[in-house]
């Protein structure tokens, strides 16, 4: 196309004022602040990280202060125990319990324990050896396995649990056990193994199909209690453990998320330890910017040799 051939008349002025002028801007500015959200929200991985970098700053700072337990807290007896949440402990979801096929010993020994066994799901034919053995898949409470122990109180002490079973209508105090009657070499000791059984294990039931305890008993034919030790200072006992946990701190034992193989409550050791690795990285932004800006202030005051020997 030759422009010279276009008439003069096609041509109009883009503006007829004698100078050119700027358009006012229409659209409010956006600062560098405003921008930067902007494009945050319009990152999908920005938004979720940063939610979960909040949940997990909220959890290290309330958690501590609605737990039961201190960083200190620690129970053996309760080592492993699985996680429980109090308003799910009828349901099948974090209960505090754990499914296991056992044994016809090991399940006689559960059922023998008050709440051990929650739940019996089926039982499976197996071949051990030459013969056919009956196994039970069982729910285990992790909580309530724990069951019975031997513990030597002072006499005082003993008054005030006496005292504290009368109060709350609970159970702490449980008969004795005669360690002679024990003739299965793998429950020498355990204060669980409270019914009669053979040399393997098998419970010897009586003619309804129930356990024959083996508790000590005085002269008269009544359970024994407690055995006096050390001149009847001492009281050797036999108590519930689910119990005297509650007579001691208030409350059942409950771990939200389980316990580690100390029995150290892992929510609250979880909680303090986000907090400190919040407080580590803290310090070291902190330090970081500190030294960025010493830096800085360095480099664009001297500039020069200064500049090229810092960031060489």
């Amino acid at each position: 196309m030759n422009f010279n051939d276009i008439p003069k008349e096609k041509f109009t002025f883009v503006q007829k004022d004698a100078e050119l002028k700027e358009q006012k801007l229409t659209t409010k500015p956006t600062g560098y602040f405003q921008d930067a959200m902007i494009r945050f929200a319009k990152n999908r991985g920005s938004v979720i990280c940063f939610f979960i970098i909040m949940i997990l700053v909220l959890y290290s700072i309330l958690a501590p202060f609605f737990s039961k337990y201190k960083i200190s807290d620690r129970d053996g007896y309760y080592a492993y125990a699985t996680p429980r949440a109090e308003i799910f402990s009828s349901t099948e979801f974090w209960n505090g319990a754990y499914t296991q096929e056992v044994n016809i010993q090991s399940y006689q020994y559960f059922s023998a324990i008050p709440g051990a066994m929650r739940k019996l799901y089926r039982t499976v034919e197996k071949e051990v050896g030459l013969n056919k053995q009956t196994w039970y898949k069982i729910s285990i409470d992790s909580y309530a396995k724990v069951g019975w122990i031997k513990m030597l109180l002072s006499a005082d002490e003993y008054e005030k649990a006496l005292a504290w079973e009368k109060e709350n209508g609970s159970q702490l105090f449980y008969p004795l056990l005669d360690e002679n009657k024990i003739y299965s070499l793998a429950y020498k000791g355990d204060q669980n193994a409270w019914f009669l059984t053979d040399d393997r294990g098998h419970a010897l039931l009586d003619e309804d199909g129930n356990f024959k305890d083996i508790y000590l008993r005085g002269k008269d034919g009544t359970p024994v209690y407690f055995a006096n030790k050390m001149n009847g200072s001492q009281k050797e006992t036999r108590v519930l453990y689910r119990e005297w946990y509650r007579y001691k701190n208030g409350h059942y034992a409950i771990f939200l998320f389980g316990a580690d193989k100390t029995g150290y409550d892992i929510f609250t050791r979880l909680a303090y330890g986000a907090r400190l690795s919040l407080l580590l990285s803290i310090c070291v932004a902190a330090i970081n910017l500190m030294l960025g800006i010493v830096i800085g202030a360095i480099e664009g005051y001297y500039g020069g040799t200064v500049d090229l020997i810092s960031n060489g």
